[in-house]
């Protein structure tokens, strides 16, 4: 029985709608690499041309041909770019009637590629010369216009590449035929601007105003064109020019004494108009800069600067700069403001010194010589009358303590954890700043907790991370702060409440600890000391290692013990103990002896490798009740071992 088309699909179609669901997709991960292929931009030019009659009335020619990028390059450059080095080039000749091929060449080092043709009929041809591109560059197709009738002409243009508006372009012309300067009219055209000018000797030298040109930001091409004679031929050279503005600034002070004299401390204000040619320049911001001594030499005086503030431009390009409070040395002074605009065709202005006075500080009131006596008189006066009123104050200090007690009896527990623990030098824990016994009849004002977190083991500063807690929300931190390079770190001011810090630092057991604010300044310059994973560990294997060997362990490694033990030097172990050993000896010298950073997981590894070489080694256990070093770090209270 055959079936026909028609049924053939019906049938078909659904099967492979099944296979087309069932397949297996390929899913597409966010981090998925993305390549992308940046291709280089290729020109050709005509580098040189030479001709020399082969007595038969024609010419022998050669042509030099260069593969470069697009970048824009003057005729006197020389082009050094390996990247085109080894590619094939194809130029062929037509005119008079006639394509003549001149082969393919490769390039050299700096992508230039001759070629040569003899008995070449005198006549006017363009030279078609081609590059096929590759993965990395774009092809290309060039078509110069040469004479070989006619000797070859070389027009060369020199000016600067970007130049201010309020100065003038030099202008260099350079016409030549074969290496000799000529003679000839040259077309020039600047911008809008078009004239002919006579170059005699083979050089010309002018000036214009750059203002003729074009406003700030333009672009002006500079062509300059050679129509050739009956025994030259034609040339022409392109060159671009940026037109850039100059901002200037203008400064006025403005003082309570006026502007020549300025006293020491005092509020100054400095304003001022950022513009250029074209008008205002808003959105600019301006610096006002001092300048103490006069004598300087340029150099000493550009390390002497210093910055008195800055503020940016309005619409109308005006700036007002507030000093509050003047600290400059007294004496001559010279105050500027400059200006370094983001607009990139805008060059950076000063404006003009201006010279003030800075008069010295005024005097001291009599006030701060008699205070001192003042003091006395009253340190004096509280010794007489001061015992009474300190015990007076300490009835009543624990008569309200005694009333707090009472009332926070259901909250003990956890007053309790929050009294920070006394931490002898060098455990890890929190240390609290040491209060005299007065400072309890101090007021609590201090919004502030700072302090320092260092290593315990080694005493070093700890780059860690800080985060601050409120005393019923212990999901979301309130502030999160980074130590600096000394460890320090600063809290913002906190509301009046209870808090909990917690301390944590790759490599290194977290600690916390809580917080009244305000306070008396006992959280002032805390010390937190946090005992690093590593040394934790090497705690655990200390242990072992001690109770295998039966003395102290001060100068073998975790894998010197284990070599002895395998050699039955020291006391055996059981077979399953030996592999517990062995892993633990590699898990040290993983998480000690390398640069990693030894995990918390590596820690709960140890201790587990631990407490089973422990469970099968009776003997060891009876060995090992406490063998840590008298100087090894201990653990917190509130951090019990892993």
């Amino acid at each position: 029985m055959q079936l026909s088309a028609r049924w053939f699909w019906r049938l078909a179609l659904p099967v492979l709608g099944q296979l087309l669901v069932v397949a297996p997709s390929r899913s597409v991960r966010a981090d998925d690499a993305i390549v992308l292929k940046v291709r280089g931009k290729s020109q050709l030019r005509l580098r040189e041309l030479s001709r020399r009659p082969d007595g038969k009335n024609t010419f022998h020619v050669t042509l030099s041909v260069q593969l470069a990028d697009g970048q824009p390059q003057s005729d006197g450059e020389s082009g050094d770019d390996r990247a085109f080095a080894d590619r094939i080039l194809h130029v062929e000749l037509r005119g008079n009637g006639e394509t003549i091929y001149l082969g393919e060449r490769r390039t050299s080092d700096d992508g230039t590629a001759t070629f040569e043709r003899a008995f070449v009929a005198p006549a006017a041809y363009a030279v078609v010369a081609s590059y096929r591109g590759d993965d990395l560059r774009d092809p290309v197709r060039s078509v110069f216009s040469i004479d070989i009738g006619r000797q070859q002409t070389q027009v060369r243009l020199m000016t600067p590449p970007r130049i201010a508006l309020s100065e003038e372009l030099p202008l260099r012309l350079q016409l030549s035929s074969e290496g000799e300067p000529i003679e000839g009219v040259v077309t020039l055209r600047l911008g809008r601007k078009q004239e002919q000018v006579t170059v005699s000797q083979g050089y010309l030298e002018r000036r214009y105003p750059a203002s003729v040109l074009g406003k700030a930001g333009d672009n002006v091409t500079l062509t300059a064109q050679f129509a050739g004679t009956r025994v030259h031929s034609p040339s022409e050279t392109k060159q671009e020019l940026v037109l850039l503005g100059q901002s200037m600034v203008t400064l006025q002070l403005v003082s309570k004494r006026g502007a020549q004299e300025i006293p020491h401390g005092s509020k100054l204000t400095a304003a001022g108009i950022v513009r250029d040619e074209a008008g205002p320049l808003p959105g600019e911001l301006v610096e006002l800069e001092a300048l103490s001594d006069e004598g300087l030499t340029q150099s000493e005086a550009s390390q002497r600067k210093r910055s008195l503030g800055h503020a940016e431009t309005d619409a109308q390009g005006r700036f007002e700069i507030q000093v509050p409070k003047l600290l400059l040395p007294p004496g001559p002074t010279l105050l500027s403001a400059h200006v370094f605009p983001k607009r990139g065709h805008i060059l950076p202005g000063r404006s003009p010194d201006v010279a003030v006075q800075i008069l010295p500080p005024e005097p001291i009131s009599l006030l701060y010589f008699l205070f001192p006596l003042i003091g006395t008189a009253l340190i004096w006066l509280g010794t007489v009358l001061g015992r009474k009123l300190v015990i007076f104050g300490r009835a009543l200090l624990v008569e309200l303590r005694a009333r707090q007690a009472q009332s926070n009896l259901p909250s003990l527990d956890a007053a309790a954890v929050m009294v920070p623990v006394e931490v002898r030098q060098g455990d890890p824990g929190v240390q609290l700043t040491s209060m005299s016994r007065l400072s309890s009849l101090r007021r609590a004002v201090d919004f502030h907790i700072d302090g320092q977190v260092v290593d315990a083991t080694f005493g070093s500063p700890v780059h860690a991370q800080i985060s601050v807690f409120s005393d019923g929300n212990s999901e979301e931190p309130l502030h999160t702060l980074t130590t600096s390079s000394s460890g320090g770190f600063v809290t913002p001011a906190l509301h009046s409440g209870r808090y909990q810090l917690r301390i944590a630092a790759p490599g290194y057991l977290s600690q916390q600890f809580m917080a009244s604010v305000p306070h008396r300044g006992e959280l002032r310059q805390v010390t937190v000391r946090i005992e690093p994973l590593r040394a934790r560990l090497l705690q655990e294997w200390r242990r072992v290692a001690e109770g295998l060997s039966g003395e102290q362990v001060t100068t073998q490694t975790p894998r010197e013990l284990l070599d002895k033990l395998s050699m039955g030097t020291a006391q055996p172990l059981a077979p399953e103990g030996r592999k517990k050993l062995q892993s633990l000896t590699d898990l040290v010298e993983r998480a000690y002896y390398s640069p990693r950073v030894c995990t918390p997981e590596m820690l709960v590894h140890a201790a587990q490798l631990v407490e089973e070489i422990l469970r099968h080694e009776p003997a060891v256990m009876a060995k090992s009740t406490d063998l840590r070093a008298p100087g090894a770090p201990r653990p917190l209270v509130q951090q019990p071992r892993v």
